[in-house]
């Protein structure tokens, strides 16, 4: 990119970190002597999986198709309209971006920049910078504007990739709305997101999202006998069901190897914090043993003793759970305050804090972020080390400070959990589960689950005899994620109302003994039931399951159950389902030679032998050796770039030329062969069609042009989509017809249809405008949101502005409403009291609009006592719409707006409200996510507590949370009837 410096030393900086990174893990036995390498211990090598998150379908009985990929060919993929990959901890999603860095450097494909959010300190641009400065290119802030103002104009879009890691660790809403802003300001430029949890930090609008697969049962039993082989058969043996789950993440299936080499009798801990217990021990103890055998080749020796480093850790990764305010805590920490806090808890020792310091990066206990910033190696280790200096600090705290100042705060919760899993006391771990009860009922579930298992028959009857609903009940049990808690759920399959979610709660657990029960249970169901026990089993994917899965197909006379099993089956058991390229290779595929053939016929220039040359390259196509899709047929012809080939080819044009020729012709530009490209267009194989619209594209005159517009009313939709790529790309006046005709075809995929209408922009003729205008009252959300986004981005809201204003006037009361939600979409607060209205509106496409929209608000920069205001209006008639309301779309939408709008002072009504629908859990952990705390009368009794000897700095911390949420109603323009808060329901005894 012209705007930037050489690229060089920063790709070869990338190479050069990153290929360390990449290099083989040795293994080694018990003893320390080192085992082969063996590149099955790469997680990429040996298939992790990712498949794409189904929507939610706005149309019955509509089934959204599901995909699978490598993980790497997944976001590569999805990348340029923006992906977001989900997964949890440890299950790879650092890793693919770091491996896509390294391949993406290495290639040299783009300019890859790996931004990695937890270290937010202030804006975006900041931190891309800090991105570049780490690999030798150091950028300010002024110098990197251009570029991306270049960019936001769509310039070179294909010459950066932008890897944004961790959205679930953005510290704010303000920082949120940034990595918003800058990801729709910048469209056109590739990008790929992560996170732990869709509910943590939200989705910021991606459409596109694949979800990180676990391990399967084959995978994890390869990986073992790699990494371990001596002990692997000991070790599968106690892979019981609980370690099964943790074996599914490679990281901590990497542990478990680690952890299994060094115990004396090669036994596994019984659950995952003595997992990291052990593995931090040996870890610790492994580095001394580098330290003594460097000894040995004349070495120094360390610098501190050697046994204070695991309280050092301790107390540093205590320090760093103390953020900015309550609710915040560091995943970096000043190598100043690093220092000066060591040498707090070592008073007395002789050993300096930086010696200490200097020994634990040393040894790899801790690692550098930076000459002046210091960090743990993974997340999960700093969280269990806080874990272990909490679980020191116990005995002295009350249990107003465990509520106040731990049990309440979502950063605390996994290092909790953690605690209540070491505990040795079982008074001490029923009382910590009974506290965080009462701060929240979920959180408390899911620490009942947490507690040893010897004490958890008790910690379940303290969930088990709160005084909720029944269905309620059975969510909390889900939560608790315990075998425990199985007899309760096994009768809970006998009440039809609450199957569905208590074949979920089983499937969570799933163990042997959790899912033994689930074919028995679903027996004379509905077919969706049954259906959903099937995915169920197949996710488990155990004996147990396929077993349970044979079970089924033997008790149904439905064929689409038992074809739905018969697909589960082999996948399971390893079998493809594809069909085999015999059976449909002329539908998708072309018979091609071999590529290394190919390549080396295309290198004799064209002046010399031309014919031959040619006739050789298309011969060797015809060959029936192996496939070859579309793209890769048309970009090996296209390598014929040389307009002398067209003569040649000309010569042999008559009525029996193969359509090959033709096709090699059109790709070259010759308009000579448009008739019979247009003819093409009817042929009855649809490969042919398909290159025949690609070949009409690149000619790219008027009536080729026509002729690619025709292919949008293809039988086949993988034609239609090639002929829809073709036009966007071509970006030109004479493709405004199908671009208008791709906009408005609901049936197109969401992502084809948004980049006609930025094409459409760009184009910007009266009848492109038009087009766009309509398409802003489109009945697909996702398309209207995304054409605001392109009216802004262009700078031409305010003529949208006009012609809507005109139509809010309208007698039609469907035109109305509709040009109301527009206006939402721009971000118009004057549209709110219409929108309001709109929410108990018969006309269910209108109800549902208008509160998404509603929800949107909260990401458009008005002002707080506006978002106040339409809060407090629109608060009741959404919980009242979720509680009665039949239309699962509005339902949805309200949940969504509730939480986007919602303030944590209602958390309480929300929990009484949860009893009669489950709906409002969903609520509820979206502003628990938003302010990071799961109680709001606990955190402000936190605050009260504090007032005495707080400083002036922090009584601003989380400062909204204080004050009156409600602003006067007057802040939006229009008045709307209403009560402002509905009474709860009775809470259920």
């Amino acid at each position: 990119m012209s705007d930037l410096p050489d690229v060089q030393p920063y790709l070869k900086s990338i190479c050069d970190r990153y290929q360390q990174w990449s290099e083989n893990y040795t293994p080694t036995d018990a003893s320390g002597k080192q085992q082969p390498k063996n590149k099955l211990q790469s997680p990429f090598n040996f298939g992790l999986m990712v498949q794409t998150v189904k929507k939610e379908s706005r149309k019955p009985g509509e089934e959204e198709k599901v995909e699978r990929f490598p993980v790497l060919e997944g976001v590569r993929k999805y990348a340029k309209n923006h992906v977001l990959l989900v997964g949890r901890p440890g299950s790879g999603k650092s890793t693919a971006l770091a491996r896509l860095l390294l391949d993406e450097a290495t290639q040299q494909t783009s300019i890859p920049v790996l931004v990695e959010l937890r270290y937010w300190q202030g804006s975006i641009v900041d931190l891309i910078c800090e991105a570049f400065a780490r690999h030798e290119l150091p950028l300010t802030a002024q110098e990197l504007e251009p570029v991306l103002s270049r960019l936001a104009q769509g310039a070179t879009p294909k010459e950066m990739l932008f890897l944004f890691d961790g959205v679930n660790e953005l510290p704010s809403e303000e920082a949120r709305s940034q990595l918003s802003a800058f990801r729709r300001n910048h469209p056109k430029l590739p990008m790929i997101f992560t996170t732990r949890d869709l509910s943590l930090g939200g989705d910021l609008g991606i459409e596109k999202k694949l979800e990180m697969q676990p391990l399967t049962e084959v995978q994890m039993q390869a990986f073992i006998r790699s990494c371990v082989p001596e002990q692997a058969e000991q070790m599968l043996r106690q892979l019981n069901d609980r370690l099964r789950e943790f074996g599914q993440t490679p990281l901590l299936l990497w542990m478990l190897c680690e952890v299994i080499q060094q115990t004396p009798d090669n036994r596994l801990p019984s659950n995952l914090a003595e997992v990291f217990q052990a593995f931090t021990a040996m870890y610790e103890i492994s580095s001394v043993r580098k330290h003594e055998v460097a000894l040995l080749k004349g070495d120094v020796r360390p610098l501190s003793d050697r046994r204070l480093w695991k309280k050092a850790l301790k107390a540093l990764a205590f320090l760093m759970m103390q953020g900015e305010t309550p609710v915040d805590f560091r995943v970096v920490i000043d190598r100043n305050e690093a220092e000066s806090e060591l040498s707090r808890v070592f008073p007395k020792e002789q050993f300096p804090g930086r010696d200490i310091l200097d020994d634990l990066l040393k040894y790899h206990l801790l690692q550098n972020r930076s000459v002046d910033q210091i960090e743990f190696r993974h997340q999960l280790i700093q969280e269990y080390y806080a874990a272990e200096a909490l679980l020191e600090q116990l005995p002295q705290l009350d249990d107003e400070q465990l509520k106040q100042k731990y049990l309440n705060y979502l950063k605390w919760t996994e290092p909790v959990a953690t605690v209540l899993a070491l505990v040795e006391s079982e008074d001490q771990a029923l009382k910590l589960t009974q506290l965080a009860i009462e701060v929240d009922k979920m959180l408390g579930a899911r620490m009942a689950g947490e507690v040893k298992w010897e004490y958890q028959v008790k910690t379940l009857n303290l969930v088990t005899t709160l005084k909720v609903s029944k269905v309620l009940k059975i969510k909390l049990l889900d939560e608790m994620h315990s075998e425990a808690a199985i007899p309760e759920l096994c009768l809970a399959l006998e009440d039809k109302e609450d199957l569905r979610i208590t074949l979920k709660a089983l499937g969570r657990i799933g163990s042997d003994q959790a899912i033994c029960k689930i074919p028995q249970a679903i027996n004379s169901n509905p077919s969706s039931v049954q259906f959903l026990a099937i995915r169920i089993l197949e996710q488990i994917g155990s004996r147990v399951a396929i077993a349970g899965l044979r079970q089924i197909a033997l008790n149904t006379d439905s064929s689409d159950i038992k074809h739905r099993i018969n697909q589960a089956l082999k996948k399971l058991e390893g079998r493809s389902t594809v069909k085999s390229l015999a059976q449909n290779a002329t539908v998708h595929k072309l018979r091609v030679g071999n590529s290394a053939t190919v390549e080396k016929v295309l290198p004799i220039p064209i002046q010399q032998d031309i014919y031959p040359s040619i006739h050789r390259l298309i011969q060797n196509l015809l060959e029936p050796e192996e496939a070859c899709v579309w793209e890769e047929f048309a970009k090996m012809l296209e390598k014929l770039e040389d307009k002398t080939a067209i003569p040649v080819l000309l010569a042999t044009l008559d009525d029996d030329t193969h359509i090959t020729y033709i096709l090699a012709l059109g790709l070259l530009g010759c308009e000579r062969v448009i008739p019979r490209l247009l003819n093409a267009l009817k042929d009855e194989e649809e490969l042919v069609r398909g290159l025949a619209v690609l070949a009409l594209s690149k000619i790219g005159t008027p009536p080729a042009i026509a002729g690619v517009i025709q292919a949008l009313e293809d039988k086949e939709p993988e034609v239609c989509e090639v002929a829809a790529e073709s036009l966007i790309q071509l970006s030109h006046e004479t493709a405004v017809p199908g671009l208008l005709q791709i906009l408005e075809n609901e049936w197109l995929d969401s992502d084809l249809r948004i980049r006609a209408a930025k094409a459409l922009m760009t184009i910007g003729v009266e009848d492109a405008i038009e087009g766009l205008f309509q398409a802003l009252q489109d009945t697909n959300f996702e398309i209207s949101w995304a054409v605001a986004d392109i009216f802004k981005a262009a700078g031409k809201d305010e003529i949208a502005f006009r012609e809507l204003f005109e139509k809010i006037q309208d007698e039609d009361y469907h035109t109305r409403y509709r040009s109301a939600i527009s206006l939402g979409y721009l971000g118009e607060t004057s549209a709110i009291p219409m929108l309001i209205t709109a929410i108990d509106h018969e006309d269910q496409d209108i109800c549902w609009k208008a509160i998404y929209v509603l929800g949107r608000f909260s990401e458009h920069p008005i002002p707080a006592s506006t978002l106040q205001a339409l809060y407090e209006l629109a608060t009741p008639r959404l919980i009242q719409l979720i509680l009665k309301s039949k239309f699962n779309d509005a339902k949805a939408e309200a949940i969504e707006a509730l939480g986007k709008l919602g303030n944590p002072q209602l958390l309480s009504e929300f929990w009484h409200y949860s009893s009669s629908s489950l709906e409002f859990l969903k609520v509820i952990k979206v502003i628990q996510k938003r302010w990071n705390f799961y109680n709001y009368e606990v955190f402000q009794a936190y605050l009260e507590a504090q007032k005495p000897d707080r400083q002036t700095s922090q009584n601003s911390d989380r400062s909204p949370i204080t004050q009156n949420f409600y602003a006067p109603v007057s802040a939006v323009a229009g008045n709307v009837e209403g009560n402002l808060i509905t009474p709860p329901p009775d809470s259920v005894e």
